[in-house]
């Protein structure tokens, strides 16, 4: 006959596995970019990409094909994705993106999505982004409906306005003021989806010097570790 002291040994032995994998548990890095290389048509899709050389364009870049006058610090390496003035010629369009190739997710859980952000400085010192413009990284789970993560607006009342932080993506900005830095933004994205695609959606940014620089965008995960059982011996 086994005793009730063993019977509590095992419970505590399999909560103490329990803990254990949890802790030990760090995520991984499930897709990365960061335009180091051409992606186009291979790792992510685009509306369109253009440049003049100078204020229109919507473009992998390293700087040397946009405009000297548009200045980023700080992106992952020589590389980053920019916009401005995207329906000047050449570029055609109010409404520009970059999606990302879907990712398989399954068996994964505590997925966050992480991307660097800047926005040059206007070189009359005011900032130009008007009251429609939006930029906005969202995400498709299991094939369904995009909805936004990480939002970016100008105040919805007033044209040629700071950028910034829309946190709840309602259009309007309510956080921090975007700059020329590249800085480090995250969201979570809820349950354990088969698969998750990334989308990036330039709205608006129609006028000059309304931009927007983007790098270094990452999906991770947590393995969602398998139920531990109490195992008993006879």
């Amino acid at each position: 006959m086994r005793s009730k002291g063993f019977h509590c040994f095992t419970i505590l032995f399999a909560i103490a596995a329990i803990v254990l994998v949890t802790q030990v548990a760090a995520a991984d890095v499930l897709q990365t970019e960061d335009f180091e290389t051409d992606g186009n048509g291979v790792r992510y899709t685009l509306t369109e990409e253009c440049t003049d050389g100078s204020g229109d364009f919507f473009t992998r870049t390293d700087g040397s094909n946009i405009g000297s006058f548009v200045e980023y610090t700080g992106p992952n390496n020589a590389f980053f994705f920019a916009a401005m003035d995207t329906n000047g010629a050449p570029c055609t369009l109010n409404s520009e993106s970059i999606e990302l190739n879907a990712t398989t997710t399954t068996n994964y859980g505590t997925l966050m999505v992480y991307a660097v952000f800047a926005e040059d400085d206007s070189t009359d010192g005011a900032e130009d982004w008007d009251d429609d413009s939006q930029v906005i990284l969202e995400a498709s789970l299991d094939g369904g409906a995009y909805a936004p993560l990480i939002c970016f607006a100008a105040h919805a009342t007033d044209n040629n306005t700071e950028p910034g932080l829309d946190a709840d993506c309602d259009g309007v900005r309510d956080g921090a003021a975007l700059t020329p830095t590249f800085t480090e933004y995250s969201a979570a994205i809820a349950g354990t989806p088969d698969s998750v695609q990334l989308r990036i959606r330039v709205e608006n940014l129609t006028s000059g010097d309304e931009d927007i620089a983007f790098d270094y965008i990452r999906l991770e995960g947590v393995i969602v570790p398998v139920e531990l059982q109490s195992f008993q011996i006879d």
